[in-house]
């Protein structure tokens, strides 16, 4: 990782007074590419996540390019993109790997990534250019967020398996919200993070003595 910190240099130009990077536009562009031959549809068929991680590492690349990009044309082709990813993540083939019957519905992976490049892409998008379904949509999905990590802390991604990474995931978009619209989820996104520090501690003390058992 440091030899990577200290040798790598991105080809950035200046364009009409803009930083451009350029390989951030080449791996995008090739990623776009990608999905245009449906790369996304391999990946399905390698693991369960595979459709959707990879048209949401490409939106959220984007959004990434679109907040320090505001050239027309970037943001034009950009604000595209974002949608088609969007709408092919949203609908049933995206969801179908994931149950609806968990909590939250389809799962802490799905409900998390999908939450937050929706909340991503209405933050970039000015207030009158927002789709009214699409807001409600991020609403509705903040509260099922709430409540699933108010009854559980860590909430399942599949039957039976939790992983932290993806509840973080859908906490971050809870924070999204609030940053959006109005304040909202504060008291909740804290509640949430005492109980984390609270495991991680009983899991050290126990580590502990196990280890002074030995």
């Amino acid at each position: 990782m440091a030899n990577v910190n200290n040798n790598y240099q991105p080809q950035v130009k200046l364009d009409d007074g803009r930083i451009v990077n350029g390989d951030l536009i080449k791996g995008i562009r090739g990623l776009k590419n990608a999905l245009n031959a449906d790369e996304d549809l391999e990946m399905q068929r390698m693991y369960p996540e595979g459709y959707m991680f990879l048209n949401v590492i490409y939106s959220l690349a984007c959004c990434n390019l679109l907040e320090g990009d505001k050239s027309a044309e970037i943001v034009k082709e950009g604000l595209t993109e974002i949608q088609k990813a969007w709408q092919k993540i949203s609908d049933s083939r995206g969801r179908a790997p994931f149950s609806e019957e968990l909590s939250p519905p389809f799962g802490s992976f799905y409900k998390g990534w999908s939450t937050y490049l929706l909340g991503r892409k209405l933050n970039l998008e000015a207030e009158h250019q927002r789709d009214e379904k699409e807001v409600a949509q991020f609403r509705y999905q903040c509260e099922e967020i709430s409540k699933a990590i108010q009854e559980k802390v860590y909430p399942v991604s599949y039957y039976g398996g939790a992983w932290p990474a993806d509840v973080l995931v859908s906490v971050a978009s809870l924070s999204l919200h609030d940053k959006i619209f109005e304040t909202k989820y504060n008291q909740t996104i804290h509640g949430w993070l005492d109980k984390v520090k609270t495991i991680r501690c009983q899991w050290a003390d126990s580590a502990c003595r196990t280890a002074i058992r030995w």
